[in-house]
């Protein structure tokens, strides 16, 4: 895990490309392994607490949005 200069890591480093790393955990978050253990503190905690739970509310709306469409 990569941290940064002041000790707050956001999301975990899988391959060491932040964009490829911030779409695996994206998928990861679908999949209910939740990484938040950092999100508490740093600057960015409001913003992150933020981005956190709309990511999970659009992903459970996509997730039964195909569930509805497969059925």
């Amino acid at each position: 895990m990569e941290g940064r200069e002041d000790g707050n890591v956001y999301v975990t480093e899988y391959l060491g490309i932040k964009p490829v790393d911030a779409l695996i955990s994206a998928y990861f978050m679908g999949l209910g392994e939740f990484a938040y253990d950092g999100y508490s503190f740093g600057p960015n905690k409001y913003s992150a607490w933020s981005m956190f739970l709309m990511a999970t509310f659009l992903t459970c709306v996509v997730f039964m949005n195909m569930l509805i469409a497969i059925m």
